[in-house]
């Protein structure tokens, strides 16, 4: 999981020194382009940890790899509306400092822990 953690810790300080800088998340979430990046960012690290699991472990395994194509759509759905709530609440109160690495940490972690179990199934 260590290569997991680090495609999430990366692409959340992406979000926070390139993309957040120095306005608040609200400001962020307000602006049309840097939305679009964040989400963007989100769903290429889901990506990227999807493709990790599928070729570590789906490689040798045509049924997991079955198995992972049939989750996808599911498993990036049920991540975009996490995603989102989660930056709903965020928004909320416009003062409040986000730490984008547990943003991100919550987010991506459970897909990785249901990728992990559902690979561990499948061995």
């Amino acid at each position: 999981m260590h290569e997991v953690s680090t495609a999430v810790l990366s692409s959340a300080a992406f979000i926070d020194h390139e993309v957040k800088g120095d306005l608040l998340f609200t400001q962020m979430m307000a602006d049309s382009v840097l939305r679009g990046t964040f989400f963007w960012v989100l769903d290429n690290t889901f990506h990227e940890i999807f493709y990790y699991f599928q070729q570590k472990y789906g490689q040798d395994n045509p049924k997991l790899t079955k198995h992972f194509r049939h989750v996808k759509q599911t498993l990036i759905v049920n991540m975009r509306h996490d995603a989102y709530e989660h930056a709903k609440k965020l928004s909320a109160n416009p003062q409040t400092a986000v730490d984008l690495n547990r943003y991100f940490t919550d987010i991506f972690i459970p897909v990785a822990e249901q990728l992990a179990a559902d690979s561990d199934k499948f061995n």
